[in-house]
């Protein structure tokens, strides 16, 4: 595999954000252009061209959190890396409804996870925030950013700043009117009403 490519193909910068690319089989990029190609037995899903988050766990493992394009009902997939990245095992379904659209997850401060994805088995109206206090095993808390059955929400990314507020940036639509919507709230604020 010729990394020059990769290299042109990951242009971006992002100090210990780990990206993982269902670029064929995975590429999985750790840091500034330290790139690793996975080597799995089987492909972790069918070669699309998306970047799905990673999320490593404190005991180093990585879980790798997916769109689900598949047979229904539609679920985010999740598959999992105890390697470092060199090899993944094959997707699972969780218990996350999605309906194949984009979703963003990070490991937070405090150690808890936060998810971002469109909650629906059909469409993108409801965009949803969930938090994990167990690493992703369970999503306790959830609140909506988006919830309108006229509009279309989508392709988000969230980071946490060094204050502790959360960022989630997304596509919003309603009819003719599309921007990009920014959202910042605490991780006490998911908590709220619970």
């Amino acid at each position: 595999m010729n990394i020059n490519y990769l290299k042109s193909f990951v242009n971006f910068k992002f100090s210990k954000k780990i990206i993982l690319s269902a670029f064929l089989f995975a590429i999985l990029c750790i840091g500034t252009y330290r790139v690793y190609a996975g080597t799995p037995k089987k492909p972790v899903q069918k070669p699309v061209f998306q970047s799905e988050p990673v999320v490593r766990k404190k005991d180093g493992t990585l879980v790798a959190f997916m769109r689900d394009n598949g047979d229904s009902p539609g679920r985010i997939q999740k598959s999992v890396s105890a390697d470092n990245g060199e090899s993944w095992t094959v997707c699972k379904k969780t218990d996350l409804p999605n309906p194949g659209a984009s979703v963003d997850a990070i490991s937070l401060q405090d150690g808890n996870w936060i998810i971002v994805y469109n909650d629906l088995e059909d469409g993108r109206y409801r965009l949803a925030v969930s938090l994990s206090d167990d690493e992703g095993v369970t999503w306790k808390w959830k609140r909506y950013l988006e919830n309108n059955k006229d509009g279309s929400f989508a392709y988000p990314t969230v980071i946490q700043v060094k204050n502790g507020l959360i960022h989630v940036s997304y596509t919003w639509s309603i009819k003719n009117d599309k921007t990009i919507k920014h959202a910042c709230f605490s991780s006490d604020w998911l908590k709220e009403n619970y």
